[in-house]
């Protein structure tokens, strides 16, 4: 916490009654705490990555109630926070960097590690397709040192529906400042995945599936809920993804629900359908990396029998995917879902 203020008014892009402020603040620190007044200065400058470790160390905060909203304000912030784009004094080079100020904006790698950056780093002006994905699990790594695995902060359904909603929006955002031209065309693009930059596994990547351009868009089903704290096998993943797929009107509704206001009205508006073709994508793409496995040999025998035993309900994934597909509205969706179809019956084929 004091590292963070400290962050602050080293930034000259911060207003300066956020830099006042959080020497302020920082001063205040030189004293002994308790950790309910902690908590209260990690949400007044909205570092709800330090409230949700406060959350977990303290008796006195409600657990349930804090989870879910301090997940949301990590990528999320109100609009009156130091690094929203609305409060600094300068537009960010690149709008999409303002979607998640935390992430982006705030001019240090790190999160809670202590290997801290004694200045800020230099500003970002360039966008990458994998910028959110290095962000987001360099941001989870480092929250699995600090939280308990068995924390309750570790909400996976928040957690991944919250992560899937920000990839979404991600692409969305790069996909439309890439390309040139409004037409369904060019819409339908900022839909597709962009191929990694080779096959090989890297730490914070998903490994390869079948479909390169696919792995782009499955981190967090790939990466991120395989690893600690989650532990989760493929089947788990798939399980999941479809009961995400099938309860998507209503966790969708909730989540948006909460979302603060967006001051700079840069931040797309994501339908249900916009959201269940990026689900669809990610799901194939678990689904090819499992039946790769499976055929590889590199499934002992127990995983090669559970894989068999799991088909038949993976084949009524697949059958309600391809009939939401077919229902999906407006022609930059329709184009993407019509390829999704093809790849969806290739799947079919290969599980049998």
């Amino acid at each position: 916490l004091h590292h963070e203020l400290q962050l602050l008014p080293a930034d000259e892009r911060v207003t300066a009654r956020w830099r006042n402020a959080a020497e302020q603040r920082r001063e205040d620190l030189q004293k002994l705490m308790s950790l309910q007044e902690l908590y209260q200065t990690a949400t007044d400058f909205s570092l709800y990555h330090i409230v949700l470790v406060i959350a977990d160390t303290s008796s006195s905060v409600q657990e349930k109630e804090v989870r879910t909203s301090a997940w949301i304000s990590i990528f999320f912030p109100p609009a009156a926070s130091p690094y929203s784009s609305s409060e600094l004094g300068h537009a960010p080079a690149a709008w999409q960097h303002g979607l998640f100020p935390l992430l982006m904006l705030r001019r240090c790698p790190s999160f809670l590690s202590r290997d801290v950056c004694a200045s800020p780093t230099p500003v970002l002006t360039a966008v990458s397709q994998d910028e959110l994905q290095q962000r987001a699990t360099r941001l989870l790594s480092e929250m699995a040192t600090a939280l308990r695995d068995s924390s309750a902060m570790w909400d996976v359904r928040c957690i991944a529906t919250l992560l899937e909603y920000c990839n979404c929006l991600w692409f969305q955002s790069v996909g439309s400042a890439a390309l040139a031209g409004d037409g369904a065309e060019s819409q339908a693009s900022a839909h597709a995945s962009l191929p990694t930059a080779s096959g090989e596994a890297e730490e914070g990547r998903p490994r390869s599936t079948t479909d390169p351009q696919r792995a782009a868009r499955s981190w967090v089903a790939l990466t991120v809920l395989l690893q600690r704290p989650f532990h989760f096998t493929l089947g788990d993943v798939v399980k999941f993804y479809a009961a995400m797929l099938e309860q998507l009107p209503s966790w969708l509704k909730d989540l948006q629900g909460m979302l603060p206001a967006d001051p700079s009205r840069r931040r797309p508006a994501l339908s249900e359908d916009d959201v269940y073709v990026h689900l669809g994508e990610v799901v194939l793409a678990v689904l090819d990396q499992w039946v790769t496995q499976v055929e590889g040999g590199r499934a002992d025998e127990r995983s090669v029998e559970d894989f068999a035993n799991a088909w038949p309900s993976v084949e009524g994934v697949l059958s309600r995917l391809r009939s939401r597909l077919l229902e999906v509205e407006g022609e930059a969706v329709r184009v993407v879902a019509q390829r999704l179809l093809k790849d969806l019956r290739r799947s079919e084929a290969a599980g049998r």
